[in-house]
């Protein structure tokens, strides 16, 4: 990569000693794959927003999202692209009360995918307001059916990069010598 801080795909191997996720608020690992597919990041709560320090949270996410997609591009690079983008990485982002779920895919050689899921439920702040837990508590269901699908992707990835299935068309490698 030519820009260290952009986003960009990488034309190299990319180690997983560069991805800088210790100013993360939480990590949920695939522990068998050592791959980081969930990010957590909280802004706060305080009475005035801070936008500054939300923005900055924004892009972290965003680098530490794409960081792990070039991570597991780096580590399947005989996989097919095809496979690839089957794999998703997740970060979940608290502004104020509001949870958002977001999230990372390769698009295409060139571009990555970053979209907000169906989910922004409220975190409520008062005992009395309990029931708004009920959205949260669906967005955790559905990330832990979403980590049985990815860990299924990493299985397929898996097989591909050690040649044990065929890969039809183009592999990971192949996106390592774009120049972009």
């Amino acid at each position: 990569m030519k820009n260290s801080s952009s986003t960009w795909i990488i034309d190299s191997d990319f180690k997983k000693g560069g991805v800088n996720k210790k100013l993360l608020d939480g990590i949920g690992v695939m522990v068998e794959e050592d791959i980081s597919w969930l990010l957590i990041e909280s802004s706060g709560f305080s009475k005035e927003q801070n936008y500054t320090h939300i923005i900055e949270d924004c892009i972290k996410n965003i680098k530490n999202g794409t960081d792990s997609l070039k991570f597991i591009m780096s580590k399947y690079k005989d996989a097919s692209i095809a496979t690839m983008k089957k794999v998703k990485i997740y970060s979940v982002q608290i502004i104020q009360t509001k949870m958002s779920l977001v999230c990372y895919q390769l698009k295409n050689g060139r571009k990555w995918s970053c979209y907000e899921e169906r989910f922004s439920p409220e975190m409520p702040l008062l005992w009395s307001k309990r029931n708004l837990l009920l959205p949260v508590f669906g967005m955790f269901a559905f990330l832990h059916q979403e980590l049985i699908r990815q860990e299924q992707v990493h299985a397929e990835l898996l097989k591909e990069s050690l040649g044990i299935v065929n890969v039809e068309g183009d592999k990971i490698s192949s996106l390592f010598n774009i120049v972009v």
